[in-house]
Protein backbone atom coordinates (compact mmCIF):
# COMPACT_ATOMS: atom_id res chain seq x y z
CA UNK A 1 0.00 0.00 0.00
CA UNK A 2 2.71 2.46 1.01
CA UNK A 3 4.86 1.55 -1.99
CA UNK A 4 1.88 2.09 -4.34
CA UNK A 5 1.42 5.57 -2.84
CA UNK A 6 5.11 6.34 -3.35
CA UNK A 7 5.78 6.62 0.39
CA UNK A 8 7.70 3.48 1.29
CA UNK A 9 8.38 3.35 5.01
CA UNK A 10 8.31 7.15 5.36
CA UNK A 11 4.73 6.48 6.54
CA UNK A 12 4.41 4.20 9.57
CA UNK A 13 2.47 1.03 8.58
CA UNK A 14 0.66 1.05 11.94
CA UNK A 15 -0.92 4.41 10.98
CA UNK A 16 -2.78 2.74 8.13
CA UNK A 17 -6.33 1.50 8.72
CA UNK A 18 -8.28 -0.57 6.19
CA UNK A 19 -12.06 -0.53 6.17
CA UNK A 20 -14.52 -3.35 6.49
CA UNK A 21 -16.32 -2.55 3.26
CA UNK A 22 -15.48 -5.32 0.86
CA UNK A 23 -15.47 -5.41 -2.93
CA UNK A 24 -15.20 -8.88 -4.44
CA UNK A 25 -13.09 -9.57 -7.53
CA UNK A 26 -11.71 -12.78 -9.02
CA UNK A 27 -8.13 -14.05 -8.87
CA UNK A 28 -7.12 -16.25 -11.80
CA UNK A 29 -4.08 -18.48 -11.96
CA UNK A 30 -3.22 -21.49 -14.11
CA UNK A 31 -5.32 -23.87 -12.04
CA UNK A 32 -8.19 -21.99 -10.39
CA UNK A 33 -10.29 -18.88 -10.01
CA UNK A 34 -10.79 -17.61 -6.45
CA UNK A 35 -12.77 -14.79 -4.93
CA UNK A 36 -10.66 -11.95 -3.49
CA UNK A 37 -11.83 -9.28 -1.04
CA UNK A 38 -10.62 -5.70 -1.48
CA UNK A 39 -10.56 -3.30 1.50
CA UNK A 40 -10.35 0.50 1.19
CA UNK A 41 -8.01 2.71 3.18
CA UNK A 42 -10.14 4.58 5.71
CA UNK A 43 -7.40 6.21 7.77
CA UNK A 44 -3.80 7.14 7.01
CA UNK A 45 -1.30 9.78 8.11
CA UNK A 46 -0.68 10.74 4.47
CA UNK A 47 -3.37 11.91 2.04
CA UNK A 48 -1.47 10.10 -0.74
CA UNK A 49 -2.78 6.78 0.60
CA UNK A 50 -6.44 7.81 0.65
CA UNK A 51 -8.44 6.29 -2.20
CA UNK A 52 -6.25 3.19 -2.43
CA UNK A 53 -7.47 -0.37 -1.89
CA UNK A 54 -5.65 -3.43 -0.53
CA UNK A 55 -6.20 -7.12 -1.14
CA UNK A 56 -4.52 -10.23 0.28
CA UNK A 57 -3.61 -12.54 -2.61
CA UNK A 58 -2.54 -16.19 -2.73
CA UNK A 59 1.19 -16.65 -2.21
CA UNK A 60 3.69 -19.42 -1.61
CA UNK A 61 3.19 -21.52 1.52
CA UNK A 62 4.57 -19.74 4.58
CA UNK A 63 4.55 -16.29 2.94
CA UNK A 64 2.10 -13.39 3.02
CA UNK A 65 1.25 -11.54 -0.19
CA UNK A 66 -0.90 -8.50 -0.93
CA UNK A 67 -1.54 -6.00 -3.69
CA UNK A 68 -2.63 -2.36 -3.67
CA UNK A 69 -4.50 -0.51 -6.39
CA UNK A 70 -6.50 2.65 -7.00
CA UNK A 71 -9.49 0.58 -8.16
CA UNK A 72 -10.39 -2.99 -7.11
CA UNK A 73 -10.07 -5.23 -10.16
CA UNK A 74 -9.68 -8.81 -11.27
CA UNK A 75 -6.11 -10.08 -10.81
CA UNK A 76 -4.29 -12.59 -13.00
CA UNK A 77 -1.22 -14.43 -11.78
CA UNK A 78 1.70 -14.38 -14.22
CA UNK A 79 4.93 -16.35 -14.10
CA UNK A 80 8.42 -14.93 -14.44
CA UNK A 81 8.68 -16.47 -17.91
CA UNK A 82 5.72 -14.34 -19.04
CA UNK A 83 7.32 -11.19 -17.63
CA UNK A 84 10.70 -11.83 -19.24
CA UNK A 85 9.52 -13.12 -22.64
CA UNK A 86 9.63 -10.63 -25.52
CA UNK A 87 6.28 -9.29 -26.68
CA UNK A 88 5.04 -10.64 -30.01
Amino acid sequence: MLKAAGLGLDHAPHDLLLGERIVHAPWKDATATRDLRWHPVVEAASARVHGLWACIIPGPAGHAAAVAASVPKEIHQVGIEQVLSPKA
